[in-house]
């Protein structure tokens, strides 16, 4: 956490922390992109930190959203770092934000998004907080389980952080 706040790094991790996989590649806020899960390296968090956003430390993950990826940028800015929370999803809290996946052009990705479930239809609606990006839906099929679509919970991000001086 220290190093996405632009802070020291202390040398050892503390005892009450948990390791959390920083993913190699980046998750998008607009259109879907593909991530391979390719783990580049663990950031320590504080345990209790974990708890207290309602995260399962087993499940924590981390991921980067594109820079460029603008659809969350009322609340997200492109470039941050987010914490998901990946215990299968049962049930969407309504206009939370998830990281979902979706298909576009053919291939599947994952994307940054409010999620509103109408059951009924069983149809999920993706939210941007951008209003230049329109909602988009994604038909749940008979007996798919919601966690197929929706493969966590952002439960915090951290903006990114300008480079600091002298470096490239």
């Amino acid at each position: 956490v220290a190093e996405l706040l632009g802070e020291d790094i202390p040398l050892t991790p503390a005892a009450d922390t948990v390791p959390v996989p920083l993913v190699e590649d980046r998750i998008a806020a607009g259109p879907p992109i593909y991530l391979a899960d390719h783990i580049d390296r663990y950031e320590h968090f504080p345990y209790a930190m974990l708890r207290s956003l309602g995260a399962n430390p087993r499940q924590a993950i981390l991921v980067r959203l594109g820079p460029d990826q603008d659809s969350m940028a009322d609340t997200i800015p492109p470039g941050s770092t987010l914490l998901l929370d990946r215990s299968p999803i049962r049930e969407v809290t309504p206009r939370g934000i998830y990281a979902v996946r979706e298909e576009a052009a053919g291939e599947m990705g994952c994307t940054v998004k409010r999620l509103v479930l109408d059951e009924g239809s069983r149809v999920l609606i993706l939210l941007s907080d951008n209003p230049a990006h329109l909602p988009r839906a994604i038909r749940i099929k008979a007996g798919q389980p919601l966690a197929d679509i929706v493969l966590g919970r952002v439960v915090w991000w951290a903006p990114a952080w300008p480079a600091p001086r002298g470096a490239l």
